[in-house]
């Protein structure tokens, strides 16, 4: 996310909140994200875009967030 999208677009009005979890060698996702919009709250259901592991749908990603870089 900070190499791939975010130092490419120093411009893009967007906010990034990490939530660490603890994880057990067990736990099938180690990473995940979830996109919200601009106007988002906590209770806000379907979220734009979500999934994971986030290097694995790295171009879905970039291809959900676009909007938001311009």
């Amino acid at each position: 996310m900070q190499n791939e999208i975010l130092r490419k677009n120093p411009n893009a009005h967007v906010q990034v909140f990490a939530v660490w979890l603890p994880a057990l060698t067990e736990d099938i996702v180690w990473d995940h994200y979830i996109l919200f919009g601009p106007d988002a709250t906590w209770n806000d259901v379907p979220a734009l875009g979500d999934g994971g592991d986030v290097i694995r749908v790295a171009d879905q990603l970039r291809a959900q967030i676009r909007p938001f870089l311009q």
